[in-house]
């Protein structure tokens, strides 16, 4: 075969694979699909070169301003190029300042919406002009959100009566029914350093769950945007080692619990929302072998041990691995949990660091 044969195979074979690509990408006239693949646009990174800019004005209920916290609002935006066939799906944060940035859009216009965190729509325009950097269509700089949008601002004080420092609170609107023992919210907003949680709504009353470290779980109902809760006490684990420890004087232990089945159940109405059972850590005390841990829920818990030694000048960590499973009763109270420690795993992984 002849080098120009070749060739003219070969532009053949190429062209043949880009209409092939290019079928599958545009061929949506009809009804076009808005891709949400990341391979998609990795492999088209050419068409996916536009951005858009924005920003919302947020109004407390007495008309002034105020910077939505992080991770309360939202921009789902649908681009779409020139010719209408080929679109995109991209979800932008909105930032305290007000503005977002949504990019890796195709050039041409989009529909953008604005919304609470993975849930209602509370603003959406059609048409907006998606382009380069310098681009900025007017209809969406400013957005004005209006009075549609309610701003929470809950205090949340634990049993002690100080601040919680940590946890979540999940949200529904007021008067929603709760048909099984899986509790259902519209959102989930984080409590803060200072004990407050920050989340907006569409409804001017919502219902909560607080679900704080050593604090009771429970539904509180009717909570208006300046709402102050007060927790009582929930539950603590005493956690138990058993049989040989490592030398306290050479090694430091600890422990992490992940959570496998919690009660109550907590679910979430819109897609978007990932409940963060984070796994929890905690030090045993060396002279005693024990651990205090507060924990938000009752459930189901694993147990994972971690041995740490300060061999400066860096620290050596041995991670066990996964071991018991303990159940924790949903009420309050401190419970007792006896964990063997895996000294032979532990001896084994040691005397490999030493080699």
């Amino acid at each position: 075969m002849s080098a120009p044969t070749k060739i003219y195979l070969a532009l053949v074979a190429v062209l043949a694979l880009w209409m092939g690509v290019s079928t599958l990408v545009n061929a949506r006239d009809s009804e076009l699909v808005y891709t949400t693949d990341i391979g998609d646009l990795l492999g088209h990174s050419e068409k996916f070169t536009a951005m858009l800019r924005g920003r919302v004005n947020v109004r407390d209920a007495d008309g002034e301003a105020i910077s939505p916290p992080e991770g309360t609002l939202e921009v789902d935006v649908r681009a779409r190029d020139a010719s209408g066939t080929l679109g995109v799906r991209r979800i932008g944060t909105v930032q305290p300042d007000g503005v977002f940035e949504v990019l890796s859009l195709p050039y041409g216009r989009a529909t953008v919406a604005v919304r609470v965190a993975g849930g209602e729509t509370i603003w959406e325009r059609d048409d907006i002009v998606v382009g380069g950097a310098g681009t900025l269509d007017p209809r969406i700089d400013p957005i004005d959100l209006g009075a549609g949008l309610v701003y929470f601002d809950v205090e949340v004080r634990g049993p002690s009566g100080a601040p919680a420092t940590g946890g979540q609170l999940a949200w529904r609107k007021a008067g929603a029914t709760t048909i099984s023992d899986e509790l259902t919210f519209d959102g989930l907003a984080p409590i803060g350093t200072d004990g407050h949680a920050k989340f907006f709504s569409t409804s001017s009353v919502v219902d909560g769950v607080c679900m704080v470290p050593g604090a009771r779980t429970e539904l509180f109902e009717e909570l208006y945007s300046d709402s102050s809760i007060e927790l009582g006490p929930g539950i603590t684990i005493e956690l138990i080692g058993v049989g040989e420890l490592p030398d306290p004087d050479s090694w430091s232990l600890r422990v992490l619990l992940t959570p496998v089945r919690l009660e109550p159940a907590v679910q979430l109405n819109h897609q978007g929302f990932e409940q963060s059972d984070t796994p929890i850590l905690a030090e045993i005390d060396s002279a005693t072998g024990r651990a205090l841990i507060p924990v938000a829920r009752g459930g189901q818990y694993r147990i994972a041990w971690n041995a740490l030694r300060d061999s400066r000048p860096r620290f050596r960590t041995i991670k066990m691995p996964l071991t018991d499973i303990i159940e924790i009763p949903g009420d309050p109270g401190l419970f007792q949990v006896k964990s063997t420690f895996p000294i032979d795993a532990f001896i084994r992984e040691a005397s490999k660091r030493r080699r």
